[in-house]
């Protein structure tokens, strides 16, 4: 009996909802957009709800008087709807990865992950030689390549199974993901707090942390000798020991019993360290060996010999074998499952060249070579692979840099660069974002990476944006490691002795979910955690400790922000919407603009801003529309403010509380000639001198609770 294939994953649909609603026939077509968007967010909510055409008409439609034997408007919009869905999936569609689909006579859509019509087989399509030019042409195939690797997440639960009866381990299944932006660094730089740093009296390099996220093995730096144990239980050291040779590289088997350890040249042989008993075996190498790898049933470890080629001992008997004896292989990265090896060179590799090193593609169980990446910009660095296998990054190191190559394939203006590589389109994503040096690693959920040398960068792949930065001066992280949850991560500075933790914000500092449009949550970075507004300026603030991680720090003087492109500052906002967002200010001299949004053509300008008097009012330009706090702010302060527009009526709340609501004939409509100013308003004047953070955007108006919830996110830390 054949598995039921899994619905695709929340985050997944919003992005292919995105596209339709860009694409052909839809662009124009505000009745068929409004309707789309509100089946599809409906089952969002509610995989089980029952949508009958007297709810549409209500909702969508907003005929309360609806008669289904007088009006044909729901039956009528959705044929249409169904008509240019199909028309949309067989042109502009057509190699979208997910199906969004309306059954005939039922208003639920349903959602599939579309079949691949390439009928090449895989021991076939692994072999095929990669092109001249990996990089596709423009941003949409870019985006393309991004939404097949979502949709590799879910794919790998499935097949699984089958990967555990050859040998792999079965990937886990996973709760759903939580789509809201959940950050790595913001617990470590809010106001009041600061990394929280472990001492070990040791400077550490290469960090592993057991599958059950109870101990941490931190190991020197190579060409030496300490291993420092910590129970992650409280972060205390359990122990510290010297291994009988300096080592070189460490992996952990996959069940955590047996750690092993290649040794520093000229030592021929490997150590494997038992974590119960702390015993230190020895295995014969034949030379030095540099980067290993553990096969996840632990029957076969590969090592990376340098010139000695590439070699396989089976752990059972330690006979030896040669698997290549290409020289230059260094380092060594394992899929999950178990089922490839990928193989870096320091000195070409397989149809490589200087300033091009290849990497080398092995099926573990054959020993066999089935792929060969080569073409990108690569000089023998690191290589990592995601924890679910689609995504393989590997480190460019200064092949963009150094003048003796060629930099074919590199960024104008790099320094360091990383690759990240999609296993299934053998191609690769996007160029990391470049770095100066350091070191990377996947976050274990999401679609993540955390760069690490001066700055702490965490970047999302899937939208290509940098979401989190923090700047630490004098910092040079040459390791890192995450829990199995990813609710911690901990990092080796080789500069300073102890360890660096970074704990994942709780749930109660994460805003509600449903219609969230945007979020600027102002994490040393002007890209956007949400949506597709970003925020840009000739003067831009700078970024300091702020009410949740780091905020918009304005000067009062001259420095401002503007969201471009008002349909992408609220996508789908119509009748009603609400902006949240924190507000300190520096002094009260004069009247300062906090958020201006001028309407163009659909309406009069709305602005929240501090008056003269020291109150916070909301103007929608119309003195009866108009909102004063009850009370006057004060400076160094922390307000939440919020402006909820349901349809006719404005309510402003400070606090959680509301401060009035009044009837407004002004239609909230956001389209692509709105702007938004932050820090100023559009004549640039006004200017704020204080804080804003965690500016978020929705396209529905929030109840009074869920303000609330807002107005005290993370009260329980503070």
């Amino acid at each position: 009996m054949s598995a039921v294939p899994p619905d695709p994953p929340h985050d997944a649909i919003e992005t292919q909802l995105a596209r339709i609603l860009k694409g052909e026939g839809f662009a124009s077509a505000e009745r068929l957009k409004k309707l789309l968007t509100y089946l599809v967010r409906q089952y969002l909510n509610d995989a089980n709800v029952q949508l009958k055409e007297y709810t549409v008409a209500v909702d969508v439609f907003e005929r309360k008087d609806f008669d289904p034997g007088r009006y044909s408007v729901v039956r009528g919009t959705a044929k249409r709807l169904r008509k240019e869905l199909e028309q949309y999936y067989a042109n502009s569609g057509k190699d979208d990865p997910i199906l969004i689909e309306l059954p005939k006579g039922h208003y639920v859509p349903q959602f599939s992950f579309r079949e691949r019509t390439n009928k090449t087989p895989a021991a076939v399509e692994a072999r095929l030689e990669p092109g001249p030019s990996e990089t596709p042409a423009d941003d949409r195939k870019y985006f393309r390549i991004a939404l097949w690797c979502a949709a590799g997440l879910f794919v790998a639960a499935v097949v699984g199974l089958g990967l555990a009866r050859s040998g792999g381990r079965p990937v886990p299944d996973n709760p759903e993901e939580d789509t809201r932006p959940r950050r790595l660094l913001s617990r470590s730089t809010s106001e009041g707090q600061s990394p929280l740093r472990i001492k070990t009296g040791q400077i550490h390099g290469q960090l592993l942390v057991t599958p059950n996220g109870r101990k941490l093995y931190a190991f020197s730096p190579p060409d030496q000798r300490a291993v420092t144990v910590l129970s992650l239980v409280d972060l205390t050291v359990m122990r510290t020991f010297d291994l009988p040779r300096p080592l070189y590289d460490a992996v952990m088997s996959r069940n955590g019993k047996h750690i092993y350890i290649s040794a520093y040249s000229p030592a021929e042989e490997v150590m494997v360290l038992d974590t119960d008993s702390g015993r230190v075996d020895m295995i014969p190498t034949g030379g030095p060996a540099f980067g290993i790898a553990v096969t996840p049933d632990e029957t076969k470890l590969f090592m990376a010999m340098g010139s000695g080629g590439l070699k396989r001992i089976n752990l059972k008997t330690h006979e030896i074998r040669v698997v290549s004896a290409l020289s230059c292989p260094f380092h060594l990265a394992l899929d999950p499952a178990g089922r490839r090896l990928y193989v870096g060179y320091q000195c070409g590799g397989p149809g490589g060249s200087p300033g091009h090193d290849a990497v080398d593609v092995y099926d573990v169980d054959s020993e066999e070579s089935i792929d060969i990446i080569k073409g990108l910009p690569l000089v023998g660095g690191d290589l990592s692979v995601s924890p679910r296998g689609d995504l393989v990054l590997f480190d460019g190191q200064n092949a963009c840099s150094s003048p003796e190559y060629d930099h074919v394939g590199c960024p104008e203006t790099a320094s360091r660069i990383f690759h990240l590589w999609n296993v299934s389109g053998r191609r690769p994503i996007t160029p990391a974002p470049i770095r100066q040096g350091g070191t990377a690693a996947f976050v274990p959920q999401g679609s993540r990476i955390l760069f690490l040398d001066n700055d702490l960068l965490v970047w999302d792949w899937a939208r290509r944006s940098i979401i989190e930065r923090v700047s630490l001066p004098g910092a040079s992280f040459i390791g890192v490691a995450f829990t199995p949850r990813g609710d911690r991560a901990f990092a080796s500075d080789g500069k300073s002795p102890g360890l660096l933790v970074l704990e994942q914000e709780k749930d109660e500092c994460l805003p509600p979910s449903q219609g969230l449009a945007n979020f600027y949550s102002g994490d040393g970075t002007f890209g956007d955690s949400q949506g597709g507004g970003l925020l840009t300026s000739t003067r831009p603030p700078q970024f300091s400790p702020g009410r949740v991680g780091q905020a918009l720090h304005f000067n009062g003087q001259d420095n401002f922000l503007l969201a471009n492109g008002g349909g992408d500052f609220c996508p789908f906002c119509d009748q009603s919407l609400t902006e949240s967002l924190f507000l300190k200010l520096d002094s009260t001299a004069g009247e300062m603009t906090v958020l201006e949004r001028l309407q163009g053509a659909h309406g009069k300008g709305r602005r929240i801003y501090k008056g003269t008097d020291n109150h916070i009012v909301y103007d929608a330009g119309d003195a009866k529309a108009s909102i004063s706090s009850m009370a006057r702010v004060e400076p160094g302060k922390w307000y939440h403010l919020a402006v909820v527009t349901e349809k006719d009526h404005v309510s402003f709340y400070v606090d959680g509380v509301l401060q009035g609501r009044r009837e407004t004939n002004e239609n909230p409509f956001i389209d692509a000639k709105t702007s938004v100013f932050l820090g100023a308003s559009a004549a640039k004047r006004n200017f704020l001198a204080g804080l804003i953070d965690e500016l978020a955007v929705y396209n529905r108006a929030l109840a009074p609770d869920e303000v609330k919830t807002l107005a005290h996110a993370c009260s329980a830390e503070k």
